[in-house]
This record gives structure tokens, C-alpha cells and sequence, in this order.
């Protein structure tokens, strides 16, 4: 932080070849889940501990997290959410603000994946989404979750005394 209170953002050489290897991961078919398992068995260190556990590790939304992140095609955003009062609690909350409010700067020096490889993972995301999200057509698999999943009936399968999921 300098005099101005301005914080520069630089590359970390070692956290880049990670971000680069999650990309390509992606981009070559692996899902969020199995990227994740194969960072913690090989333990390279994640970015910061999941919610409510002390030890570090990777999970599939720091992977979408890393994925969707502008910042790695040298695009820094910022003024995506504002803090508001809950007014039934008094807490401090935050909102997301509408992409016609986001602010962009180009950074250029931050790039760590090209154009090319950033499209790809993000027609794939799209790809997914389409196919496997929560508004596709009844009997395809309605969540991310299950779409990593090596089971081919995860998720589908219920049942027909308590409509509990079946599992393996």
C-alpha cells in the first residue's frame, strides 16, 4: 500500500502456473470437482481455507471462482456489490450491484491466460449450463453437483417409499 492508499496488484509466479493448470484442466474436460481432488492430493496449496475448517484445501467453487475471474485476462472489475442494512437484522450485508455499474480497468500486466484459452472456458461453462443447469428439460441432470459425478444415475434415481436420493 502506498501514500496514496492505492493497492497494485502484481503476478505471483507460483500461484500463476497453479491458475494457468486449473484453466487448462478445465478447458480439456476435467470438472470443478475432480481439478479440486487432484490439487489437494497433490497439495498445492489452495488460496484460503473452506468455510469452517482450519485446514487448507481446494474446493470446486474456489476452481469456478478462479475460472470466471476477469482478472487473469488482465481485466481488473471492481463496484460489483455495495453494502446495504438488512433491515430485519441491522447487519451490514452486501448486494450485487448490476453489470451496468461495474467498474473495469484494463491491467495488462496481470494477464496470465490468453484470449483464446479464456474463451474456451467460458463457452464450456456456457456448454454446461445450457445442458445441465437448473432450467434445462426434465430428466437431465438439473445440478452442477452432479454433473462431476462418475455414477451415471447420481442423483436421478429416488426412492419410491420416501423420495430419498439413491446412493452408492
Amino acid at each position: 500500500v502506498g501514500q496514496d492508499s492505492s493497492v497494485r496488484l502484481v503476478v505471483d509466479e507460483s500461484d500463476a502456473s497453479v491458475v494457468s493448470r486449473i484453466f487448462d484442466m478445465f478447458s480439456s474436460g476435467h470438472s470443478l470437482k475432480r481439478i479440486a481432488r487432484r490439487l489437494n492430493a497433490e497439495g498445492v496449496p489452495s488460496p484460503q481455507p473452506q468455510l469452517g475448517r482450519i485446514q487448507r484445501s481446494w474446493a470446486p467453487t474456489a476452481i469456478r471462482q478462479i475460472l470466471l475471474n476477469e482478472k487473469y485476462i488482465g481485466n481488473v472489475v471492481w463496484n460489483r456489490q455495495k453494502k446495504v442494512r438488512n433491515p430485519k437484522t441491522g447487519k451490514r450485508v452486501y448486494r450485487a450491484r448490476p453489470e451496468s455499474e461495474w467498474m473495469r480497468n484494463l491491467a495488462p500486466e496481470l494477464r496470465i491466460v490468453s484470449d483464446e484459452l479464456w474463451n474456451g472456458v467460458q463457452r464450456r461453462f456456457e456448454y454446461v449450463r445450457s445442458h445441465f443447469g437448473p432450467n434445462t428439460k426434465a430428466g437431465l441432470i438439473p445440478h452442477w453437483s452432479r454433473v462431476s459425478s462418475p455414477y451415471l444415475f447420481s442423483g436421478i434415481l429416488h426412492c419410491a417409499e420416501c423420495g430419498a436420493s439413491m446412493n452408492i
